[in-house]
């Protein structure tokens, strides 16, 4: 049976990997890993680009799904990044004028340098 191979996490698409960083220092590596639901081992080789494995995908989205969230100031809730995104993004509304508010607050809001806005 032939070895994985250790997939290099510092590629260019690792911001999810910067996520997890930051919840381990914040916490612990076993905090972090908890609320991921990752292993402890698992979050260990991770952030010491020791992980043996084809893909990171699935890691990665498990990442994401846990870590990847802002405070929303118009909703007053948690969203993730990619709903965060798709608000932010999204073409001015014309009809409601809740949405219309709710677009208005994103344009202003202090992700939208984050996300790529302003």
């Amino acid at each position: 049976m032939a070895d994985l191979p250790v997939i290099d996490a510092a590629e260019p698409r690792s911001d999810w990997l910067e996520l997890l960083r930051a919840a381990a220092a914040r916490e612990t590596i076993a905090g972090a890993a908890e609320r991921v639901g990752l292993s402890r081992a698992t979050v260990s080789l991770l952030l010491a680009g020791k992980y043996p494995a084809k893909s990171l995908i699935h890691v990665e989205r498990k990442v994401r799904a846990a870590l990847d969230r802002w405070w929303c100031p118009y909703l007053d809730r948690t969203i993730s990044a990619q709903d965060c995104r798709a608000y932010h993004d999204r073409p001015a509304p014309r009809s409601s004028s809740r949405e219309i508010k709710h677009w208005q607050a994103c344009q202003q809001c202090i992700h939208s340098n984050t996300i790529g806005g302003k």
